[in-house]
């Protein structure tokens, strides 16, 4: 029957849908039945043939692990185990203290400062000396270096208004008296 449909929609000249061809146009080849059987052979194909994502899949769904059941620790697991918590806390403390690899680690927080050494930054450097001893006396290193700058701001200023000052007063006694007499109204 369907034979037969075809037959007479292809002696009239026109498509499936009753649309005349016209000169030029092509034709659709083969009809809705023939498309739903090649979609049907790809989708066997499919199936046929899996992924690799899908083979992995089913093979873990198929060796399924069966867990143990958790027993409960012996007491004195739970104490040895709080024992090496404690030790790799110090451990860990330690390395923290260790700021480059192959450095020996202190045996306490102590770290010995020469009095000698201080006395002579003193001497020679001033308020740099307090860099020395810099995680005690960093507020007065910080405050000495901004009271050393608004000092030395100020002296400038200061030597600024004296010069000004003496500048003032030899220009006075440069001048005679007839420029003073002279002088335009």
């Amino acid at each position: 029957m369907v034979a037969k449909k075809r037959a007479k929609t292809a002696r009239k000249g026109t498509r499936k849908r009753g649309r005349p061809k016209g000169p030029g146009k092509k034709t659709r080849t083969g009809s809705a039945a023939s498309k739903t059987a090649s979609r049907r052979k790809i989708i066997q194909r499919a199936k046929a043939k899996p992924t690799f994502a899908v083979k992995h899949a089913e093979a873990a769904l198929e060796r399924r692990v069966v867990e143990a059941p958790r027993m409960q620790p012996e007491p004195g697991a739970v104490r040895l185990e709080e024992e090496a918590r404690k030790i790799e806390q110090e451990v860990r403390k330690d390395i923290k203290e260790l700021s480059m690899p192959g450095m020996r680690a202190r045996a306490s927080g102590i770290c010995k400062k020469s009095r000698f050494v201080a006395l002579m930054l003193a001497l020679f450097l001033g308020p740099f000396t307090w860099l020395y001893t810099y995680k005690k006396d960093w507020w007065k290193f910080w405050t000495g270096l901004i009271l050393d700058t608004i000092l030395l701001a100020s002296i400038v200023l200061a030597l600024g208004i004296v010069a000004v000052w003496l500048w003032a007063i030899v220009d006075v006694l440069v001048k005679d008296d007839n420029w003073y007499n002279n002088f335009p109204c």
